[in-house]
């Protein structure tokens, strides 16, 4: 076991960990989404969840930044058909 947390010590060192890009909340069929970019390098990953409303949408994407290294994250937020508002600092 000791030989395999030491290999993934060392691959850790190698491979950058994703970090938080940006993060999108929108309001699709009734429920308020959100998204979030994680990335490193050219590697993205996307999370996509649901829920009832804007402020825990926008709560997870602030936990998210934090778990992944970004303690002042860009938020896009559309909540108004048609107009989107950015929120470049939500004083995590």
């Amino acid at each position: 076991m000791k030989n395999i947390d030491k290999l993934l010590i060392e691959a850790a060192k190698i491979i950058p960990a994703l970090k938080f890009n940006v993060g999108f909340v929108s309001f699709e069929n009734g429920k308020w989404m959100s998204v979030t970019r994680l990335q490193n390098g050219s590697r993205e990953q996307d999370f996509i969840s649901y829920h009832s409303t804007k402020d825990e949408a926008i709560n997870e994407l602030k936990e998210l930044a934090v778990k992944y290294g970004n303690t002042d994250p860009a938020i896009i937020i559309d909540d108004i058909p048609g107009v989107i508002s950015y929120e470049p600092s939500l004083n995590i």
